[in-house]
């Protein structure tokens, strides 16, 4: 008897809990922000919490035992009825967006969720509906396409302009450039010659300036396609470093450069696309480098594994200039943008250039990459994907035990030379001065040519060693050049063509 009593009062608690528990839920449920509705198998509303009474702007008694389709509008489509029904009845729950209206007939967009409920036997008993008012995030997606559409009008408009600037500025420059160039040609005084040569300097920066603007407005505007074609890295990279010499001989900079053995020696890319780059990036650094070098190097990553598929050719260069503080490496690609005011000043330039190689580098496929310091200089380095149209690389002309001869001050462009006697298997005397060399013996020899001693060579009597060539600054003035002609066999500038030098070794017999 005792036990019965006890499990009487046992199961009364418990039914007092659950009922406790269910009161909080249903309470929970109707002060809840979102809106609740659950209905029969036939879609008649049987239960609608106070957020969806706030929402849709009925009282409870207008929707219970109402079918919720009688809230549905045409601006839903029927599919999507169709497929929620199906999903449903199916014991899945349903997920989407639809259209209500308002009790005072505004049209609104929800979205929500609508879940089957079973009853103990796992029969579907009814459907809870819990959906949001998308009303005020619809209105701001809106307002932000309306935004997005504005900014995007207004970078047309401005690439057009730009654009437009760019071509009509480019005529009357080129006429400027090339009148001042017929103006040094005739006979002026050495003022007059510094003048017209300012004035050619200062052309060829807006010519260059207005380039840049034109690039990028086209790259903005979407109009840069790529021209992939055969392309000789060994050579592109000579000819960008023939157009640079002049600039970095007048500052006293070495011009270095170095291709691995593994590049292939044909690739398809775009090569107008690759000389651009190469330019930016090395001018960049003979712009902010006050002494020592400024080096290329290219090497190349064949697929893993021996695997067909493309290529990756990396170039980097690397100066010793001013490098730049881990901070504002960020800021350098992004257009008009320079580390700060004052390098602007002092070294000219608006900082399109890296802008410009970052967007070009990307639409080949390729990424970008920078490490600096102030103080250590800069490295910029590029990788792209490619594909390979020859990997047989050039024999050279055999130079057999042909002893090669340096005169050079030790340094940069002499230890250069020195791996390139190495990689042709060829021994190489190396001494400072040219009058070392007549106590030596050697088949070929090579003499760097500065300045200073051009104009001590003028004063000696001309001879003809067939054998000897001088390597002298693409700066070299002009009269002092022509005063080696009688002193060499060739004048060869920095840098020197690496593909080019073996051949012009053999042929000297």
């Amino acid at each position: 008897m005792l036990e019965r009593v006890l499990r009487f009062f046992s199961q009364r608690r418990h039914a007092g809990a659950q009922r406790d528990v269910i009161r909080s839920l249903s309470e929970a449920i109707d002060q809840s922000y979102s809106a609740v509705m659950i209905t029969d198998l036939e879609s008649r509303i049987q239960y609608v919490n106070a957020g969806l009474c706030r929402q849709i702007g009925y009282a409870r008694e207008e929707l219970v035992g109402r079918k919720w389709q009688d809230f549905q509008q045409p601006e839903t489509p029927p599919e999507v009825l169709t497929d929620l029904m199906a999903t449903v009845r199916a014991g899945k729950p349903w997920r989407n967006e639809w259209y209500n209206r308002r009790k005072d007939g505004e049209l609104y967009a929800v979205r929500g969720c609508v879940s089957p409920v079973r009853d103990g036997n796992g029969r579907l008993a009814c459907f809870v509906a819990i959906f949001e008012d998308m009303s005020e995030i619809k209105r701001s997606e809106a307002t932000l396409r309306e935004a997005l559409e504005r900014a995007a009008d207004g970078e047309r408009s401005k690439s057009r302009f730009l654009s437009t600037m760019s071509h009509e500025m480019r005529t009357p420059l080129n006429g400027i450039a090339g009148f001042t160039s017929l103006l040094r040609g005739t006979t002026l005084t050495p003022e007059q010659d510094e003048y017209v040569e300012n004035i050619r300097a200062s052309c060829e920066v807006i010519i260059q300036l207005t380039d840049d603007i034109l690039e990028l407005a086209r790259m903005e505007g979407g109009k840069l396609a790529l021209e992939p074609a055969f392309c000789d890295v060994r050579q592109c990279l000579d000819d960008v470093l023939d157009l640079l010499a002049v600039r970095a001989a007048e500052k006293g900079l070495e011009l270095l450069h170095w291709v691995d053995e593994g590049v292939p020696p044909t690739i398809v890319v775009d090569e107008a696309r690759l000389r651009q780059v190469l330019i930016h990036l090395i001018a960049n650094a003979v712009k902010f480098t006050r002494e020592g070098e400024v080096e290329v190097n290219v090497r190349a990553e064949s697929p893993a594994g021996g695997q067909s598929g493309p290529w990756r050719i990396t170039f980097t260069v690397r100066d010793t200039g001013i490098g730049i503080a881990v901070g504002d490496l960020e800021r350098l690609f992004r257009p008009f943008s320079q580390v700060d005011e004052s390098s602007t000043r002092r070294y000219g330039g608006t900082g399109l250039g890296l802008a410009i190689s970052k967007n070009l580098v990307q639409l080949m496929g390729g990424v970008i990459e920078t490490d600096s310091a102030p103080g250590r200089g800069s490295t910029f380095s590029f990788s792209i994907p490619v594909a390979v149209e020859s990997l047989a690389p050039r024999a050279p002309p055999d130079l057999g035990q042909r002893r090669l001869a340096l005169a050079a001050r030790p340094g940069a462009f002499r230890r250069e030379f020195g791996r390139l006697a190495q990689r042709w298997g060829v021994p190489l005397l190396e001494v400072d001065t040219p009058d070392e060399l007549a106590a030596a013996s050697w088949d070929v020899g090579f003499v760097e040519v500065d300045a200073d001693l051009a104009r001590t060579l003028a004063t000696r009597a001309p001879r003809s060693p067939e054998k000897t060539y001088a390597v002298v600054s693409a700066g070299l003035p002009r009269d002092l050049r022509s005063t080696l002609r009688g002193h060499f066999h060739l004048v060869l500038n920095k840098p020197l063509h690496h593909e080019a030098l073996p051949y012009l070794i053999s042929s000297n017999r």
